[in-house]
């Protein structure tokens, strides 16, 4: 079962991420995924509302198979996420995947392209030594006499 901790660093910054394992004798770090930075905002017409936002904590650690080591000792305090914030993860999890399906087919793409590229080069390069004269490949002169002997 996946379970969500908050977690409040000694930067000030907050992060929501699902924990894969805790610290104990054998790996003294947090092993967490899929972790968010919690991101506040004060409404400037309404000074007593407040808005929450999630943003990946780490860039382009998006797989199920990106962990991230977290020192405890950076740790101020840990909570469970409320509600909100569980929907917030969510959502902000669901964006996070279809970002990065939609990045691997661009990835695909460019690299179909790149290659598409490269197979017509090499093969325009083949065209042109092909239809040299061996003349143009021979490193034989040949002078303007060709029955004449030297």
């Amino acid at each position: 079962m996946m379970e969500l901790i908050q977690f409040k660093l000694t930067s000030g910054e907050e992060v929501v991420a699902e924990v894969m394992e805790y610290p104990d004798q054998h790996m003294p770090e947090y092993v967490v995924r899929n972790a968010f930075s919690v991101r506040s905002m004060m409404n400037m017409e309404d000074e007593m509302s407040m808005s929450y936002g999630l943003s990946p904590w780490m860039m382009l650690q998006e797989r199920s198979t990106d962990f991230i080591l977290v020192n405890p000792s950076s740790i101020v305090s840990i909570a469970k996420p409320s509600d909100f914030m569980l929907r917030e993860w969510n959502h902000a999890m669901s964006y996070t995947m279809k970002a990065h399906k939609e990045r691997l087919k661009r990835k695909e793409e460019f690299d179909a392209d790149v290659l598409r590229k490269i197979e017509q080069y090499t093969q325009s390069l083949a065209n042109e030594v092909a239809g040299a004269s061996d003349s143009e490949t021979s490193n034989i002169i040949n002078f303007p006499d060709p029955d004449t002997l030297h």
